[in-house]
């Protein structure tokens, strides 16, 4: 029973793209398929827009205006924190929708296979405190919509002790809001397009009619007249540095993670004009609606002080007149900022998490599922602390920009710099010990030192900012106003100096094979990449635990001709470990044989005329629906003259340029024996390099050397290029393949047989280091060569 539930709540594993959930991957995290990538320019214009048309965007740009700037010059900061954002989040986000990983998979890039757990708890946290904190927000505005319907509700009594820091009503309010959010956490990413588009449009609306009423009714008021007083503290220079880098600062967790999103891009290149505008148009209008509407209120309600929160403004409304116009006016405004408080908060927190969280456990979150308990977790940082006390908590949780600076200039340092765009992306799913991305013992020391030596010196402005008792020296202040930037620019320098000087295996290298279905035909052709394809084998790219099939015990299934000898066959099993398993024959329990066992990537395509492609380190013998790799018949042979396509059996041969296959044939071990280690016979069949058959049949057939002559070890045939595909050389070749190999590519063939059958004759029972390398003319031939 137990085992049975955690089989439904396990996450699916791809059948589609076949590959398998395991420890490292799931198909959320999985790089994006074409049918999943559907932004275009208008959705990345809906997905930009929702961070600047909220309550926190509005309320913001009151930490602008207390820097004692004039509003010009408020603006003019404004329009540099805009370009430099525009950058950072462009260049951030360029990996995601060239490669179509997200933040949570590109992290293993940087921090390694198990460092990147540290850069996704981080997220993970972040995004828990800010869901509870854009909650608490969408809370109010259900309370003062509510409060629009009933005078009772606006004048409810609180019953809650003052120990608690909120009233009734809002209480009421975050609950409606979680409750309300909980279907949109439901939709797809992919598709939450259109609701995030139409939910910006109202917002939109929402603001400008505030903002027209306010100047309507109290002109520009006393900000644009007199500003405000500038601190002290700072000099106007760091008045806008500060200003600068506090702006970068307040979504500097949304440029970390970027790619989470521009994986989504139909293409690369689309996400730009719509970043561009949303930045620009509604980042530069909402503040300025925000200025106008707050020195208006000063005039509209003698006040010393603006209204810098719109609920407020809306509140006051029905305080000062509860009639049908303002109740109406009320209602409105407030389900207008309720739908941006849900786009922001499902998109920039919600998703964002679950992303991450199926990171962490992909066996078992998925984006939906992680999402939901994020939003249940952030009642635990109790966000309504963060707006009724001061807040140590959210102190800290803000000046996270010291973290997130360094760690933004290593990953664009890391892509554009260091590895110049390229990927290997089959290296992001494996633990493999001999992975591009595992470093030392999972983690890349490089990009931890670089992170840690540029953030530690901001540490003491941060505690500083934290608690105003903390005294530092002017450097150290003014090093934190400035953090960002310099924590950025420095972690990347720091970081390629220690690349460069201790070079990680594999770097600046790209995968041959799509493995993943990632990218349409014409983009891999263009990256250098063999399209995706199914070739057998294939089908589960992925490393993880085999799926047990039932293959219905030991039946009778056929008889196999050799010369004059028929053989009873049953189907039999076989555990490669991690690479998966194989489905052979066994004859007369004297005998097994696993045929058309790949050794190689296809040789197709471009890769025609080119030196044969190992197989990728996480390359997994399965089936298509996630069993064992069917190894029962003979695969096609490799093109050839057809001098004999009729064999005395019956059976013809197919040919194939996809024929790089090996065929085992071994004894069948003593009850107990677990490791025979039987010596191996790596046979090269002949035929003038023109023409040949690796299933030795019908006059060479192992099946009876072994189960009638009782030869007590194992026999594998090589399957390899001939004649024009496997002998011609020329330098045109030789310039084809980059000077890789200017042709005899079927002895490559052989050379990489022997290789993989070194590595993986254990399985079979076989000793690795007892093999006799033999065959018949041309195949004797070959077998001098290779000694040479």
């Amino acid at each position: 029973m137990g085992r049975s539930i955690l089989e439904r709540i396990k996450v699916r594993d791809d059948t589609e793209h076949g590959y398998e959930t395991t420890r490292w991957i799931n198909p959320d995290i999985a790089p994006l398929p074409p049918n999943r990538r559907t932004w275009g320019v208008w959705a990345f214009l809906g997905f930009g827009s929702i961070s600047n048309l909220c309550i926190s965007a509005w309320t913001g740009a009151a930490s602008l205006l207390s820097l004692g700037l004039t509003i010009p010059q408020t603006i003019g900061l404004m329009i540099l924190a805009r370009a430099l954002i525009c950058l950072l989040v462009i260049g951030n986000g360029w990996m995601g929708a060239e490669w179509h990983i997200g933040f949570t998979v590109s992290q293993r890039i940087i921090l390694g296979m198990n460092g990147a757990y540290i850069g996704q708890v981080i997220r993970i946290m972040l995004s828990i405190v800010w869901y509870g904190s854009q909650a608490w927000l969408g809370g109010l505005c259900v309370s003062a919509m509510l409060s629009s319907w009933s005078y009772k509700f606006l004048t409810m009594e609180n019953t809650l002790p003052e120990s608690a820091h909120m009233v009734t009503r809002d209480l009421v309010g975050f609950v409606i809001f979680h409750l309300v959010s909980v279907p949109f956490l439901l939709i797809r990413v992919e598709k939450a397009k259109v609701p995030v588009i139409i939910a910006n449009l109202i917002v939109l609306v929402t603001m400008m009619g505030i903002t027209i009423w306010a100047c309507t009714t109290g002109g520009t008021g006393p900000l644009f007249e007199s500003g405000a007083k500038q601190p002290s503290t700072l000099t106007k220079e760091w008045a806008w540095v500060y200003g600068i880098i506090a702006s970068v600062g307040n979504i500097s967790a949304g440029i970390l993670n970027q790619s989470d999103f521009t994986r989504f891009a139909r293409r690369q290149g689309v996400q730009v004009p719509g970043i561009v505008f949303s930045l620009f148009i509604p980042g530069m209008i909402v503040p300025i609606f925000a200025i106008l509407t707050a020195s208006a209120s000063m005039s509209i309600w003698n006040l010393e002080e603006p209204m810098w929160n719109p609920l407020t403004v809306i509140t006051q409304w029905m305080v000062d007149d509860y009639n049908a116009k303002t109740r109406a006016g009320a209602f409105f405004c407030s389900l207008g900022f309720v739908l941006g408080q849900i786009a922001e908060n499902i998109l920039g927190n919600g998703y964002a998490a679950g992303m991450d969280l199926a990171g962490l456990m992909p066996t078992w979150i998925t984006i939906r599922r992680g999402a939901l308990l994020a939003a249940a977790l952030s009642w635990a940082v109790q966000p309504w602390e963060f707006y009724n006390t001061a807040s140590v908590f959210v102190s800290v949780a803000a000046s996270f920009s010291v973290f997130m600076g360094p760690l933004t200039g290593i990953m664009m340092t890391d892509y554009f710099v260091i590895r110049r765009q390229k990927i290997e992306m089959s290296q992001l799913y494996t633990g493999s010990k001999e992975g591009a991305y595992w470093y030392a013992y999972g983690f890349n020391w490089r990009a931890f030192v670089a992170w840690v030596v540029c953030f530690v010196p901001a540490m003491p402005g941060m505690i500083a900012a934290v608690n105003p008792n903390v005294e530092i020296n002017d450097g150290l202040y003014k090093y934190y106003l400035g953090n960002y930037i310099f924590g950025f620019l420095e972690a990347g320098t720091l970081y390629a100096v220690l690349t460069f000087t201790f070079k990680p295996k594999r770097l600046g290298l790209q995968d041959d094979f799509d493995i993943y279905g990632t990218f349409e035909d014409d983009v891999a052709i263009k990256k250098g990449i063999a399209p995706f394809e199914r070739p057998k084998g294939v089908d589960n790219p992925i490393e993880g635990t085999p799926v047990q099939i039932d293959v219905g015990g030991p039946k009778k299934a056929s008889k196999t001709m050799g010369n004059t000898i028929s053989y009873e066959e049953v189907p039999v099993e076989l555990s490669l470990g991690d690479k998966g398993k194989i489905r052979g024959l066994q004859f007369d329990d004297k005998s097994r044989r696993y045929a058309g066992v790949p050794y190689a990537l296809p040789p197709t395509g471009e890769h025609k005329w080119r030196k044969p492609r190992p197989l990728p380190s996480i390359y997994s013998y399965r089936d298509s629906s996630g069993g064992a790799y069917d190894a029962t018949t003979f695969n096609a042979v490799c093109p050839q003259r057809a001098f004999q396509t009729v064999k005395p059996d019956g059976g013809g041969n197919r040919y194939s340029e996809d024929c790089l296959y090996v065929n085992i044939w071994t004894p069948v071990a003593k009850e107990g024996d677990k490791n025979p280690k039987w010596p191996v016979k790596l046979w090269i069949h002949g035929g003038w390099f023109q023409m040949g058959d690796p299933s030795q049949k019908p006059g060479m057939d192992a099946t009876e050397l072994i189960s009638t002559g009782k030869l007590n070890a194992i026999v594998v045939a090589i399957g390899y290029r001939l004649n024009v595909f496997g002998f011609l050389a020329g330098h045109d070749l030789l310039h084809e393949s980059n000077g890789e190999a200017g042709g005899n590519f079927g002895l490559w063939d052989q050379r990489l047989a022997a290789e993989w059958v070194r590595d993986n004759i254990a399985h079979f029972g076989g000793d690795p280091n007892n093999i006799t390398l033999a065959g018949r003319s041309a195949g004797a031939y070959s077998a001098e060569v290779q000694m040479l």
